[in-house]
């Protein structure tokens, strides 16, 4: 079912097509990857852990580090502000 009545010949057709294969997958910081780097790192920078995080992170063929930059210009930018909660650091993380 879906949940317009004009999706549904879509959704039909995409159910019946053939799944690609995955070549590649990307790989960016979880929160609790960079929470639990921070726990080791108490002094570190939020932009530093994303940037270790970065350097740590094993790569193959089969991934690639996926564009944090964004997130590191956030974290500059917000670099004032006091990210005291858990929630609230979460909350921006994933905005």
């Amino acid at each position: 079912t879906s949940l317009f009545e004009r999706d549904y010949s879509t959704l039909q057709r995409l159910l019946r097509a053939r799944i690609e294969p995955v070549k590649f997958a990307g790989i960016a910081p979880t929160f609790e990857q960079l929470e639990l780097f921070g726990h080791y790192l108490p002094k570190a920078t939020l932009k530093e852990l994303i940037e270790l995080f970065e350097e740590l992170a094993s790569l193959d063929g089969n991934y690639f580090m996926c564009n944090v930059e964004d997130q590191k210009v956030r974290v500059h930018r917000l670099a004032f502000f006091q990210m005291t909660t858990c929630l609230g650091f979460r909350q921006w993380l994933t905005s």
